[in-house]
């Protein structure tokens, strides 16, 4: 998990305009797959998401954790209600 997560810190800093709309096409990519799923899994996976988000944001603080949670899975959202 530690070299996934260093490999997108090299991707996408340093954080300025143009790599937050490169994340932000890498998170449609996968709110797209996501929105696909069987609305049991995908709420599973949501809460997952969810619980990995509060470890990381106990855990330490980084660039990441301020914009990428909370964009977590909109389009997920909004297809469950």
């Amino acid at each position: 998990m530690r070299k996934k997560f260093d490999e997108a810190q090299k991707k996408f800093f340093p954080f300025d305009e143009v790599k937050r709309n490169e994340l932000k096409n890498e998170i449609a990519k996968v709110n797209a797959i996501i929105a696909k799923l069987d609305t049991e899994y995908g709420l599973a996976l949501l809460k997952s998401f969810e619980a990995y988000e509060r470890h990381v944001k106990k855990a330490a603080h980084s660039v990441f954790q301020d914009f990428i949670f909370p964009l977590a899975l909109p389009r997920f959202a909004e297809r469950i209600k």
